[in-house]
């Protein structure tokens, strides 16, 4: 829905909204507004989803990460665009008395490579879990750790196990095997 509503810098910038038949003044305040709006009731939904995916009394160090990811992107995104914008040659130097709209011919190719780049988010929606909102992922419990289940912790139990099973322990692979899905079980 974000990505929809940021389209009103390409448009603004290509003068379509004049075509319409809607001033800049409206169409850039009315757009913003929209973004701003859109943007905040976006975010609640996050939130409300990673305090159920995280695990329990993890919550402040999650949303620590969130806040500072975020900061991050916010302190990235500059550089990208002017890079960007440096490529497709909207580059103006502000000299007094030189006319460079000329300049900003490709400024809406610019904003729109920059929601495409937005885009990509979309493609990691699968890792969001097919729960309803009022249900827990994980089960509570004081035992509970942070990386139960995890590929990584499943990934080092094999790799212990055949440590194990190459120093002459008694495992065969089928025990092997049998131990490391009683692990995944118990952590599932």
């Amino acid at each position: 829905m974000l990505i929809v509503m940021q389209l009103g810098d390409p448009i603004v910038f290509s003068r379509l909204n004049l075509r319409i038949g809607i001033p800049d003044q409206v169409f850039v305040i009315g757009s913003t507004a929209l973004v701003s709006a859109v943007s905040i009731i976006q975010f609640m939904p996050g939130f409300l989803i990673l305090s159920h995916l995280c695990p329990k009394n993890m919550e402040a160090t999650m949303f620590a990460l969130l806040a500072s990811l975020s900061n991050y992107s916010q302190n990235v995104t500059p550089p990208i665009s002017g890079y960007i914008s440096e490529l497709l040659g909207v580059v103006p130097r502000g000299l007094p008395g030189v006319d460079e709209s000329a300049t900003f011919d490709n400024l809406w190719i610019v904003s729109l490579i920059l929601i495409g780049i937005s885009v990509t988010s979309l493609f990691f929606l699968w890792l969001i879990p097919n729960a309803r909102m009022n249900e827990r992922i994980f089960a509570d419990g004081d035992d509970a750790s942070a990386t139960s289940g995890s590929p990584l912790e499943r990934w080092l139990q094999r790799k212990k196990i055949s440590k194990e099973y190459e120093k002459g322990s008694s495992f065969s692979d089928k025990a092997a095997d049998s131990v490391v899905q009683e692990k995944e079980d118990i952590s599932a």
